[in-house]
């Protein structure tokens, strides 16, 4: 198999993230604070060294403000559901992903809050910051913003757009979905409130696990779910101290130690990953442009790990499916980003998208293939 679908949940994982899941499952099997005996405490010792991890990857001082979650989606919903009030505004970019766009319609929806979409501008930063600007009111709480985008992978100037926020004293809310673990994020540094990612992406952990981390100075969202937590059971109230009031009942404990796992991962290898992945898409970009039947998306732009395109004479479910029947992943369609699709002109496409361990062999069989006529 040729996996390219790296955007979706990355395959295959570190050796070390295999062996830390079944150390969990085998030899621990228990849960984080509901007791004292050896195993519970191992348990608790292992998942508060992920928190550690995760803190240090993203440059809070907090171990605690590291929340974990079932994945991107729930954390962004506790952020978003949480973090605003009635009469709030909130401000996103014209690339965001569903996970983000679902949580303010609904809030919309119910008259809780009202929100403004900015265009980004794919070889303008500062224009993108400028749109921004032009759609903040008296009112805006927070402004969220995908870091990459999940179609083409632009990189938005999250550095540029936090001071933006931080001058104001806006919160400033990221979706790291597809940076977490590619690229160099600091919180403090870059005056991010708030951060949102998956556990199984580009951090190289398992299915089921995410992060909402929290600022060291930001303050914390109110519960989306209430329910036990190990401390202060005599009372009917959620626990207000962090990490406990945003996480409540069993934790993936297996998941979140093998997490730690892939995120001493991408700590020792970021660097090399990123170089390489750059290289690779740059020779996918450059082979795929030769043929005048491909249509490619923003493959000029500042991107990440992504490539999008189309075939001008293929239907995109078509080109996918004959891949597929060569045992090579993509993902295509409308990547549950209908925004971005219509910022891009695009109606669907296909995407191609790396990870640490695909090779120069591997992208020139898909190349092929993609170019192959039936």
């Amino acid at each position: 198999m040729i996996y390219l679908d790296n955007a979706a949940t990355s395959y295959p994982k570190p050796r070390a993230v295999l062996d830390k899941m079944y150390y969990a499952m085998s030899q621990i099997g228990a849960s984080v604070g509901r007791s004292a005996y050896k195993s519970a405490v191992v348990a608790a010792n292992e998942v508060y060294d992920t928190r550690e991890r995760a803190a240090s990857l993203f440059g809070i001082s907090k171990a605690e403000n590291i929340i974990f979650t079932q994945n991107a989606t729930c954390a962004l919903n506790i952020l978003i559901k949480g973090a605003c009030s009635f009469g709030d505004h909130v401000v996103c970019s014209d690339r965001e992903h569903n996970s983000v766009l679902r949580p303010l319609q609904a809030l919309s929806d119910g008259s809780v809050i009202s929100y403004s979409i900015a265009a980004v501008d794919p070889y303008n930063d500062e224009k993108t910051v400028a749109s921004f600007l032009s759609a903040l009111r008296k009112n805006t709480r927070m402004v969220i913003c995908t870091h990459v985008s999940n179609v083409t992978g632009l990189i938005l100037p999250i550095k540029k757009l936090g001071l933006m926020c931080r001058e104001r004293g806006i919160a400033f809310a990221v979706d790291a979905s597809q940076s977490a673990g590619l690229l160099d994020i600091n919180m403090t540094r870059d005056n991010i409130d708030y951060l949102c990612c998956p556990g199984h992406k580009g951090l190289y952990g398992p299915q089921g696990t995410g992060i909402l981390a929290i600022g060291d100075d930001a303050p914390a969202p109110k519960p989306l779910t209430f329910g036990g937590t190990g401390t202060n059971s005599s009372q009917l109230i959620q626990p207000d101290f962090l990490p406990e009031a945003l996480e409540s009942g069993t934790l993936n404990v297996s998941g979140i130690i093998a997490l730690g796992a892939g995120i001493d991962f991408v700590q020792k290898n970021m660097a090399k990953n990123r170089e390489k992945e750059k290289i690779l898409r740059k020779r996918i970009i450059r082979a795929l442009a030769e043929s005048e039947r491909v249509k490619l998306f923003e493959s000029d732009a500042n991107a990440a790990s992504i490539v999008a395109f189309t075939l001008k004479d293929e239907d995109i479910g078509v080109t996918a499916s004959r891949l597929a029947e060569r045992d090579i992943c993509i993902r295509s369609g409308l990547h549950c980003a209908p925004l971005a699709h219509k910022a891009i002109g695009s109606d669907g496409c296909n995407r191609i998208s790396l990870g640490a361990f695909n090779t120069r062999g591997q992208v020139d069989a898909a190349v092929k293939a993609i170019l192959d006529r039936r």
